[in-house]
């Protein structure tokens, strides 16, 4: 196969993008189904014939060849550098844990548009998910369990009452009879609003027994039926 004044051969397991040269001619292993070692394996024969060796390697060595090659290939392309993942995004090694379309590639081999599927694992909280590398290098995803631990967050500081509102501050009377929220523990009439539809546990106004009702219920006045 010739590129110009250039004698290569190229396997890969996805399509390539057009090359100028009048004759080129790409193995597209895509189509088939067959896999790239396969067909690197298949030019045995050619490379023997010219006086090359042939060796089979393990993975390590085809990490740092296929590296290599990758740097080789884009130099030829558009002598510029092949920029990874890991030159790109190199805070996104330490959450990589293996690249699930092709499992020999890792993020030093990886473009940062690459449409493989990674597993990546939170460095915050440890959960496991499933993306694109494109959609954490380009994208800027990160761990979903995070983004709604981030969200819940948020929401429960704006619930907290402010300086002055809170249930306890209103309502001192009814605070008393406070006993328990259900939902937080952490609750209490110094933080509630007076609207809060938390459900919380409370102290009958006369004693006799404890309910159930949400802080806006109790604090708007409205009487259990039991206690009329």
């Amino acid at each position: 196969m010739l590129l110009r004044d250039l004698d290569y051969v190229r396997a890969r397991a996805q399509g390539l993008p057009a090359i100028p040269g009048e004759y080129v001619e790409v193995i597209d292993s895509t189509k088939d189904g067959i896999n790239p070692w396969t067909w690197a394996s298949s030019l045995r024969p050619i490379l023997l014939a010219r006086g090359l060796r042939f060796e089979r390697l393990d993975k390590k060595q085809r990490e740092m060849a296929l590296g290599q090659a990758a740097e080789a290939w884009a130099a030829i392309k558009g002598r510029v550098r092949f920029e990874s993942v890991a030159d790109r995004n190199p805070q996104l090694l330490a959450e990589f844990r293996k690249n699930l379309t092709r499992f020999e590639f890792d993020l030093h081999l990886c473009s940062p548009s690459s449409f493989d599927v990674a597993e990546w694992q939170c460095s915050k909280c440890g959960h496991v998910w499933e993306t694109m590398i494109r959609n954490r290098a380009l994208s800027g995803s990160g761990c979903h369990a995070c983004h709604r631990q981030g969200i819940n967050n948020n929401n429960v500081s704006r619930s907290m009452a402010p300086p002055g509102e809170s249930l306890a501050d209103l309502f001192p009377d009814i605070a008393a009879r406070f006993i328990r929220c259900l939902k937080d523990q952490t609750r209490t009439p110094e933080n509630l609003r007076i609207k809060s539809n938390l459900k919380c546990e409370w102290s009958c106004h006369t004693g006799q027994h404890t309910f159930t009702a949400p802080v806006f219920a109790v604090s708007s006045g409205a009487k259990r039926r039991c206690c009329n």
